[in-house]
């Protein structure tokens, strides 16, 4: 991508992104276990400097993906509109990740328990059992 040629784009890119992050994984670890003085401090802070540094160093795609996340309401689509984002963020900043997957980033975020079960609700059964005779 672009940013792998210009160092300093990607750095930029690479500090908007890891704010945003920090305030999503915190937000989706902790925000219902603070005080609602500490919830109301870290909202401020990530929307009076986040958004509008995602308008200038935010890829199309990523800006894109996360008014797609942000307007989710079923909470599983959401949770893999934002394993989308980390991907966009990660390809903006110029990794291939030919081999990851979502599971990889899911990893990041929520327990490997609940993922195994959130993936097996979602796999088509007519992927494997239900596949016409050959014989």
């Amino acid at each position: 991508g672009s940013s792998l040629r210009c160092p300093e784009l990607r750095q930029r890119k690479a500090v908007v992104y890891t704010e945003f992050l920090d305030y999503w994984f915190w937000a989706m670890r902790f925000r219902s276990k603070v005080s609602e003085r500490e919830r109301v401090k870290r909202d401020r802070e990530y929307h009076s400097t986040v958004p509008h540094q995602l308008v200038v160093w935010g890829s199309e795609v990523f800006i894109m993906k996360l008014g797609t996340w942000l307007r989710g309401d079923e909470q599983e689509g959401t949770i893999l509109d934002f394993v989308g984002l980390l991907r966009t963020i990660r390809a903006d900043l110029g990794y291939e990740d030919e081999d990851l997957e979502k599971r990889d980033l899911m990893l990041l975020f929520l327990q490997p328990e609940s993922i195994d079960t959130y993936l097996e609700e979602r796999s088509s059964p007519d992927d494997e059992d239900d596949l016409p005779s050959t014989s």
